[in-house]
Formats: structure tokens, sequence, C-alpha cells
């Protein structure tokens, strides 16, 4: 990093670890006086970029003494997005105050004539500030809910914590729980990859590919770049002493995995998975609620599910819990020529397809209906770049 310039931009290109060593540890020192969430870390960044090829700016804001607000953007030739996909839980700025915000987003104006974050926090200050500046600049802004991220308040007991929750789901906790301990002798085995990491995430990550993901090629072992970035975070995670590799063993032979980062006073599952071959004692749910009982029982302040609860592979989630972290895409665009043509082109695409579904729904079958969304899926999927 150049230490004189008050505010600058630089290229950081494809991360390496000894990037991460040096120019990356006055963003840690910010994260850790911020107390940062770890995806808003350089090492979380650092195996984003290297498992997806791609090359990120960093812009920087800077007090008189050292570095007071980054975000790590891609540069596009329409202006900036945010680094993330659907493997991140949360984006957002890193500022130690608003004044470094605001340099940090007068420089991501200063780019092109569009900025496009996705996974934010509506309630966050520093999209406030964005929201603020751009509407006082005559920005064009278009916000979209992307999904709703469940969690759990892990601050009382776990006894306070089961009698509120639906009675049919508090019985299944309990029955299945006394189900698997019949089968045998259960035990909840956490690991922090100080020792032993490759193997352990070797074996975790085959039982997080047992299944229907192995089927639909989802695991994180069928997609080399996710495996890139779990095996990156996994190394980065353990350095910092957040790793936490759980696995549920009956008789000795583990029957589930719970990949989760611990930070903050917040347990993150990231990747949970099970051997189908034992289905029937439904070891993902017991684990499940074992992890959630340790938040309970030990200092933690929340169990974070992450992903949204939409569709029915999401439902689940709100058997547990019936509080929600929204999670939006923001666009905003300039008030010129570029900025209005930009936003005119996504305008349309959207309402082409959503024509389309209504008129499809008036008069097509289930199937037909699939088989557009299937078509036109393109188009918005080409204005989510």
């Amino acid at each position: 990093m150049d230490e004189t310039d008050g505010r600058d931009r630089f290229i950081s290109g494809i991360l390496s670890r000894e990037q991460h060593q040096t120019a990356f540890r006055q963003w840690d020192a910010l994260a850790d006086e911020v107390q940062a969430s770890p995806f808003l870390r350089s090492g979380w960044f650092t195996a984003w970029a290297n498992a997806y090829g791609t090359s990120l700016d960093l812009l920087v804001s800077r007090s008189e003494t050292h570095l007071s607000g980054i975000v790590p953007i891609i540069r596009t030739a329409r202006g900036v997005r945010s680094p993330t996909n659907s493997e991140t839980p949360y984006f957002s700025f890193l500022a130690s105050d608003r004044s470094s915000q605001k340099e940090l987003i007068e420089s991501m104006m200063s780019i092109g004539s569009r900025i496009d974050l996705s996974y934010v926090d509506p309630k966050d200050d520093a999209i406030h500030v964005l929201l603020s500046i751009a509407g006082d600049r005559g920005y064009t802004v278009m916000q979209q809910p992307i999904q709703q991220s469940a969690f759990i308040s892990t601050s009382g007991s776990w006894d306070e914590y089961l009698a509120g929750l639906d009675k049919k789901h508090r019985h299944e906790i309990r029955r299945l729980g006394r189900r698997m301990h019949a089968a045998g002798q259960v035990d909840l085995q956490i690991y922090d990859g100080t020792s032993n990491l490759d193997e352990l995430l070797a074996q975790g990550m085959q039982l997080e590919r047992s299944g229907w993901k192995s089927e639909y090629g989802t695991s994180i072992v069928d997609q080399p770049d996710a495996l890139r970035f779990y095996t990156s975070v996994a190394h980065w995670a353990a350095s910092m002493g957040w790793l936490r590799l759980a696995f549920l063993k009956l008789d000795g032979q583990s029957i589930a995995f719970d990949f989760c980062l611990e930070a903050n006073r917040a347990m993150y599952p990231l990747k949970i998975g099970y051997d189908t071959n034992f289905s029937q004692l439904s070891p993902g749910f017991v684990m499940r609620s074992m992890m959630i009982q340790r938040c309970f029982e030990g200092e933690n302040e929340t169990y974070e599910f992450g992903g949204g609860t939409e569709g029915e592979r999401n439902r689940w989630k709100l058997k547990w819990t019936s509080k929600v972290r929204q999670r939006i895409r923001i666009r905003t665009f300039a008030p010129n020529l570029l900025g209005r043509a930009e936003k005119a082109v996504i305008a349309t695409g959207s309402s082409v397809k959503n024509a389309a579904l209504a008129a499809a729904k008036r008069t097509l079958s289930v199937p037909a209906r699939r088989r557009i969304h299937r078509v036109l899926g393109p188009v918005r999927r080409r204005h989510t770049r």
C-alpha cells in the first residue's frame, strides 16, 4: 500500500498468501478495531478472489496516521460491483467513521455510471450513507430483495428457547435426539483445524457430498471453484482461531459434518452434510440441534443460519426461529446519459420477463411455466453481473 496518499485506488490482482500477509496487514488492523464480521476481512476476500479468478480493486480511505476505511470492489465496464456470489453471507464497507464511508462511496461513484452491491443489509449505516449521497446527487436507485437470513438469539437458556418453539418442533428435537442415542454411542466432536486440517476437510466434504448434492453436482467437491474457496477459507479461519469443523459420530463413525466459523460471539454454519445411509436417524437435524444448544451453553450471542429462508429447501429454518436479517441488492445509476441507458436496459429486461410470466400464468400448465422460467432466466442473470 502507498502510505502517503490520503485516498487512493489500487489493483491488488488475484490475491496470494504473500500479499495477504503484507499488503493487507492494515486491513486486518482496521477490522480488529471495528470488530468486523469475518466476511468483511481480508482473508475472506483473498479466498474468494483466488477461488473465482477475479481481480479486486481496493478503495481505501486514510486518516493522518492510519487506514480508516476499505472496500473491495470489482471494476466493470459500467462502474463497480461487489465481489459477492451465492457463497456470500454479507457485504459492506469497512470504515471507522462516517467521513471514511463517504470517501469510499465518492471513490466508487467516480469510477463509472453504476454501483452494484449485493448481499447488503438495508439497516447498515454505510448503506444509509450511500443512499443519502446518491439521492443528493440525483442518482436513480434500484433496491431488490435477495434473501431473508435466519438467526437465533442465543443469549438466554436452551430450556427457555425450547419452550418458545412450536410444540411439534420441540417434540421432534427431543424425539430424534432420543432415537439417535438409542442407536449407539453419540459424540459431537469439534476441531479447530490446528492439526490434520486437510484430512478433516476431506472427510467432511465427502459427507457434505452425500445424497442429493452429489446427484445434482452442487456439493463443494463437485465444484472446483467452491472447493478452492472453502479450502482456503478453512486454512485462513484456522489461523485466526475461528474454524470449527464439527462431526457427529455414532459408535465412532462420522455420520454428519458442519463447516462453521465462530467469531465475534456468533456461530456461522457455512456448509452441512450427512451420510445418507443414516437418513432414518436424521443426523443433519440432530447435529443442528446439538450445535444450537452448544451456542446457548457457551458465550455465543447468535446462531446465524446463513443463506435464505425462501423455497422448500430453506423453509425449515423458520421452524427454529422467526428472526431474519434482510439481504438486498442495491444498484445506483448516475444522472447522465450512460446511467439512464443502463437503468432503462435493466428495467426493459425485467418487464419483458414479467410480462411473459404473467401471460404464462394465465394460459399455461405448471410444467410449461417452468420452461418459460428456464428460457427467460438468462435475461435476469445477464443483468446481475
